[in-house]
């Protein structure tokens, strides 16, 4: 195990936005539960796509979306408020 200082550019809950010393780019860092919470709420919309429950599987798909975007938007608002661009157009 390595232990390095990195920066922190957002208040941590259940993700943070991090800088480390050797990126260009800042990353995020999803806690453990949160990222199992989002490959098992996948898998449930793999499962309604396999059983074609197409309603379930579209909303299913819709929610990780919006997390997913919430998390996004997070990211990008951290990158503005330290003057950092986005890795992305």
């Amino acid at each position: 195990m390595e232990h390095i200082e990195v920066e922190v550019l957002t208040e941590q809950h259940n993700f943070a936005v991090i800088k480390l010393p050797s990126r260009r780019y800042p990353g995020v860092v999803l806690q453990g539960d949160s990222l199992a919470i989002l490959v098992h709420d996948l898998l449930g919309v793999r499962e309604a796509l396999e059983r074609s429950d197409i309603d379930v599987a579209v909303d299913g798909l819709a929610d990780v979306v919006e997390r997913l975007q919430e998390v996004k938007s997070s990211y990008e608002r951290a990158l503005s408020a330290h003057e950092i661009k986005k890795p992305y157009s």
